[in-house]
């Protein structure tokens, strides 16, 4: 995939290249669903012990006047009873979108642990990123990870996930 570092690691650009030029999902839905079929695969590469997820999961039990529910793509339970935010994006040649997710990820996290969930991780997968996003996690030191997704590969960047457990 390109020159590799220690540990495995490879350098941010090649990644980026392998992904964004990747066109096997056609919409997000479309994604989601294979996603959906493949979560428990999935949990594996991320070491995570899942024991069940839900999709398009309501972050709250009670809906505020003139206000729509937010809802998380998928809401991954483990074996300890914690849970793992994974908001999915599917950008069509805008990689920039997925910046934009941060806020709404970090809305969920809140909204999510105000309701009672215990969040170990949250994550934003995607098939499409840029530098940005690393560089705004690290500058603020932001409790979210990235996964870039294709049926063949995934990369996963941690740094800024802090395992609460």
């Amino acid at each position: 995939m390109g020159a590799e570092l220690a540990n495995g690691e490879y350098y941010f650009d090649d990644i980026q290249n392998h992904f964004n030029k990747s066109r096997e999902f056609k919409t997000e839905n479309e994604l989601c669903d294979y996603l959906d079929m493949n979560m428990e695969s999935l949990c594996d590469q991320l070491k995570i012990d899942y024991k069940s997820h839900e999709r398009e999961a309501y972050m709250t039990m009670m809906k505020k006047f003139g206000a729509n529910i937010p809802r998380i793509d998928f809401l991954i339970k483990d074996k300890d009873g914690e849970y793992i935010l994974l908001e999915v994006k599917k950008p069509n040649g805008r990689p920039r979108e997925v910046i934009m997710s941060i806020a709404q990820l970090l809305d969920y996290y809140l909204i999510s642990e105000n309701a009672g969930y215990k969040i170990k991780k949250a994550y934003i997968l995607t098939t499409q990123v840029n530098k940005s996003f690393t560089a705004i996690a690290e500058r603020f030191n932001l409790p979210i990870g990235l996964i870039l997704f294709s049926k063949r590969k995934i990369a996963v960047w941690e740094k800024g996930v802090a395992d609460n457990g």
